[in-house]
């Protein structure tokens, strides 16, 4: 099971996701990274990773094997996801060992256990992801007026705290730093542009990125909420859910045909990059 190779493809075939790295080196940050595997006949058929982002976790890299995607496993890796969110304490920052307060418990009163998990957030410009959140208990954040936006208009990131705001930041910051600076390789078989433009190919992701940052959409869930997994299949109701965000909801559907086989569980495939100057030979 090379979970390494499979995810550095992965990457590089969608722009929306972090830059590829080597299959060993994928490997090793797995052993870093809190995440989730699904794990079908031996093969790995989907990934999600956790983030610590201030006063919140973030789920994120949220990616289905191609040829399953449009199946629904994005279903059972949400939940699985979900469940880990909501039972690790080293996730969420907390102590694995609750505070006991024993003059409480000598008076015989009842000890309630102070809130230790954080609430969890996903980014994502695809509605099929976006149904996918909400039928597993996200909620669509609203925009809300905060300072960052000087209480003038109502800002799409308003659902989020301070700490929270500026630790998103410097880590966009620095992911964007990363592309910039370093680039990645062309796709195999593409033919070597000039030097002018194969600078800018390379850094294709972060252009690809920046193009769509406006149509990224917030999701929350929040640390009472009660996990009740809801039917995706909610056709009209989801729908109007999907549209109210202004996501293209002409791209979603949870019944795909034969045909539709090769549409991602995060949406459908992306059309020609932002800055496509390479050539099949």
């Amino acid at each position: 099971m090379d979970v390494g190779r499979s995810l550095s493809d992965w990457k590089a075939a969608s722009l929306d996701l972090t830059r590829p790295r080597s299959s060993e080196n994928e490997e090793k940050e797995l052993q870093r990274v809190a995440h989730e595997l699904l794990i079908e006949d031996g093969n790995c058929s989907g990934h999600a990773a956790f983030r610590r982002l201030g006063s919140c976790i973030e789920l994120h890299t949220v990616v289905i094997a191609p040829s399953l995607r449009g199946t629904g496993r994005s279903q059972a890796l949400l939940q699985a996801a979900i469940s880990r969110w909501r039972q690790d304490r080293i996730l969420n920052g907390s102590s694995v060992q609750p505070k006991v307060d024993l003059a409480a418990a000598v008076r015989g009163e009842e000890i309630v256990e102070p809130p230790w998990r954080k609430d969890m957030v996903c980014f994502t410009r695809h509605p099929s992801l976006a149904a996918s959140l909400i039928a597993n208990g996200f909620q669509y954040a609203q925009s809300k007026r905060r300072w960052w936006s000087l209480w003038i208009r109502r800002h799409p990131l308003g659902r989020l705290n301070s700490r929270t705001m500026l630790s998103l930041m410097a880590n966009r910051l620095l992911r964007g730093s990363t592309m910039l600076f370093f680039g990645e390789t062309l796709p195999p078989g593409s033919k070597k542009p000039g030097i002018f433009r194969m600078w800018f190919q390379r850094r294709r992701r972060l252009f690809h990125q920046l193009t769509y940052l406006s149509r990224n959409r917030l999701f929350i869930l929040e640390a009472a909420a009660e996990f009740i997994p809801r039917d995706s299949e909610d056709g009209d109701d989801m729908h109007d859910k999907l549209e109210a965000m202004g996501l293209d909801i002409s791209i979603h559907t949870h019944t795909r045909g034969k045909g539709d086989a090769d549409v991602w569980d995060e949406g459908e495939e992306d059309d020609t990059p932002f800055v496509d100057m390479t050539q099949e030979e």
